[in-house]
């Protein structure tokens, strides 16, 4: 039988799976750690690169529509190696930080219920690895499923982040104590200073994500109209919001106790005990712990559409193109379940957990950033290689609009994927000399592992079973929708 594909993310839906994908109010304590800096770094990071992926994203995901995202875009303009590699980098970055937000929904729970027990490694362990498989279990049901509760998820987000903030000009507006102290020295000082320019890479971070709804092309109610204008709606809200809340949190904490802290909720503890109330802050965990979860919810059966773009075109054995009656990659995220099961059996049992925490956040900016590159290049050359495909929308100024966007896009995430190498203060007692070579080693293997791969293709992977030919058809083709101006 069949996959079927119903048009199952409308106008609203789209908008509010942007902003869980961009809400990311876990990592605001983190940028918040370099005081005012952070908060000039999310103005920089925000002119630099989250402009120019909103409107690069607009004009790729408004004229290529067909499932798959970043791979189509990239196979338009660099043939399907490149897609590969950039559908591929994207996704395993994905992996690499899948286990974080386990953690931290386990240890946010914790702190819920009062429980030391929770923090224990066992505990940890099997709390991350069922809460994986049920998620992985519940996505089979289709992007029915991710579509509500990214709905749940953006209201949820939207919600703490809201508080937040008017909690923070309240402290500001009674003229509390500010835990923001600024001054041109210091400040000038601080930006002169290689190392702090890691935050600058952690802004990215939370910056990153508004191509991900372009994964699922097929279940978006009339794209051609509707992802520009979701894009253009929800990139100005999830900005406006992060950068207030992460200021309305560097307000009332002190810039030292941002640092002190073990995780991020202890921030949002410290944050909300300032103002006396300490029956908001469990209504906060709750509303964060929600959050969170709709968060990877929404990135979790993204990018690994990107990987059966791969498998139906032929890169892979068919094995890989297998869908469910909802469309969905069972066999593909089964896989992915089991490589995310033992990354979080690493991360959990490594005894030196502030090292591998600082690998895999690298791996995953190092990575996402190299997937961008390749975003940002295909809007550059399919200006010039499809100039007769209409596109609902176009970022203004001809060829020097796209080169002063994309590139700027482009050179941004260039430099700050250097910036990924920098180690963070807690962890230089782990020799340079032992980190650089071999997580420059594992970095490079990951980006060969397609060209790997493709050396071992047959020409028998090409072919597809009928009951996945509606797949080829949106992956290798334009629809007919497509080709209306």
């Amino acid at each position: 039988m069949r996959p079927r594909f119903p048009k199952q993310i409308g106008f609203i839906s789209l908008i509010l799976t942007n902003i869980v994908v961009l809400g990311g109010v876990e990592n605001w304590p983190l940028i918040g750690n370099a005081g005012a800096l952070s908060l000039f770094f999310f103005l920089l990071a925000g002119l630099l690169f989250f402009v120019p992926s909103v409107f690069v994203t607009a004009e790729l995901a408004s004229t290529w529509r067909q499932a798959g995202g970043l791979y189509v875009w990239v196979k338009e303009a660099f043939g399907h190696r490149a897609a590969f590699t950039a559908a591929w980098l994207m996704w395993i970055s994905q992996i690499f930080w899948f286990p974080l937000p386990l953690i931290l929904i386990n240890s946010s729970t914790a702190l819920l219920f009062h429980s030391p027990a929770m923090t224990d490694t066992f505990y940890q362990l099997i709390f991350s690895l069922v809460l994986l498989w049920v998620t992985t279990f519940i996505f089979f049901q289709g992007m029915g499923v991710q579509s509500r509760l990214n709905s749940i998820g953006g209201m949820g987000l939207l919600t703490s982040g809201v508080l937040i903030t008017i909690l923070g000009f309240i402290w500001i507006w009674k003229e509390q104590p500010l835990g923001l102290l600024f001054s041109v020295k210091t400040f000038t000082h601080d930006l002169s200073h290689i190392k702090n320019w890691r935050t600058f890479a952690a802004v990215l971070t939370t910056l990153q994500g508004i191509e991900i709804s372009a994964f699922h092309a097929q279940s978006v109610k009339d794209p051609k109209k509707n992802y520009p204008r979701a894009a253009f709606i929800s990139a100005p809200i999830s900005f406006i919001l992060a950068f207030l809340g992460t200021f309305a949190i560097v307000a009332v904490v002190a810039q030292k106790q941002i640092i002190a802290s073990q995780n991020e909720m202890e921030v949002i503890e410290i944050f909300y005990h300032a103002f006396n109330l300490p029956g908001l802050f469990p209504l906060a965990l709750i509303l964060f712990i929600l959050g969170l979860y709709m968060s990877i919810n929404a990135w979790y059966a993204s990018s690994i559409k990107g990987l059966l773009a791969i498998a139906t075109h032929g890169d892979l054995p068919p094995l890989f193109r297998q869908v469910n009656q909802q469309g969905m990659p069972t066999t593909l995220m089964i896989l992915q379940a089991l490589i995310i099961s033992v990354l979080s059996i690493l991360y959990i049992l490594f005894p030196q957990v502030n090292y591998i925490y600082w690998i895999f956040v690298a791996l995953t900016i190092m990575l996402y950033l190299l997937s961008y590159l390749f975003i940002f290049s295909a809007a550059i050359k399919l200006r010039y290689k499809k100039t007769d495909v209409p596109r609902p929308y176009k970022i203004p100024g001809g060829k020097i609009g796209i080169w002063l966007v994309a590139g700027t896009g482009l050179a941004t995430s260039l430099v700050v994927s250097i910036l990924a190498f920098l180690l963070p203060d807690y962890v230089l007692n782990f020799s340079s000399l032992t980190y650089f070579p071999w997580f420059s080693l594992g970095l490079v293997l990951i980006c060969l592992a397609p060209q790997f791969i493709l050396m071992f293709k047959k020409a028998s992977w090409k072919s597809a079973p009928s009951e996945e030919m509606e797949v080829q058809a949106f992956l290798t083709s334009p629809s007919k929708e497509m080709l209306t101006p």
